[in-house]
């Protein structure tokens, strides 16, 4: 029998192109901009001289083709790719980011929930690539000096170089972080948070408890 090698632990990642980005690309930014424009101050988490807004932007009617789209198409592929449970998934929390100048970086961190997310609305050339860290990567593991080349087994992380249009989703516990733009133009993102739910238990969280006096209880 040849010897043969086993993918004993596979992290995969989701890639796509939003189908309608040339028809609601100008929506999906005037949309953003506002809520920069209201919001000067934003929030701040991994962002670093870059603005994030609050994790609110599922409450924008402009924005609900493209988490749609994020639900009913690759959150679907990814729970059947995963061979999930019958499930379904729901947006939690979503937020952009503003990535505008040459100091701007986001700092290693994770998400939690089962999915995360990245959607690319505004990338100009040379703008910071997004890294996902490889968690079975040891640099005390000899092999690693023993590598002719980088390939999907010994490299510390997949490099992600944003185009405008294109989405990506991992699951949410892999860290990841954002290098700084080669420019001081805006590099803007929309990035995301996804629960999925068995479908039975989500039935009953959306179900309404009935209350009842004590002093009517049997």
């Amino acid at each position: 029998m040849p010897t043969e090698m086993l993918q004993a632990f596979v992290t995969p990642v989701w890639v796509t192109q939003y189908p309608d980005f040339a028809k609601h690309k100008k929506k999906f930014l005037s949309c953003v901009n506002s809520i920069r424009k209201k919001d000067k101050e934003g929030v701040t988490f991994s962002n670093v001289n870059g603005y994030q807004s609050k994790d609110n932007l599922i409450d924008y009617p402009q924005l609900t083709p493209l988490f749609d789209y994020v639900i009913h198409e690759v959150v679907r592929r990814a729970v059947d790719d995963l061979k999930f449970k019958a499930c379904s998934g729901v947006v939690t929390s979503a937020w952009v980011n503003f990535n505008d100048s040459r100091n701007a970086v986001n700092t290693l961190h994770s998400h939690s929930d089962t999915f995360s997310g990245v959607f690319y609305l505004q990338t100009p050339e040379d703008s910071g690539r997004l890294l996902l860290q490889n968690e079975s990567y040891n640099p005390l593991w000899d092999g690693i000096h023993l590598t002719e080349q980088i390939n999907q087994y010994t490299a510390k992380v997949l490099n992600i170089n944003p185009v405008e249009g294109e989405l990506f989703l991992w699951s949410s516990h892999i860290p990841h972080f954002v290098l700084p733009n080669n420019h001081d133009k805006a590099r803007i993102s929309i990035s995301f948070n996804v629960k999925c739910f068995i479908d039975d238990q989500r039935q009953q969280q959306e179900e309404p408890v009935a209350t009842t006096n004590e002093s009517e209880a049997e």
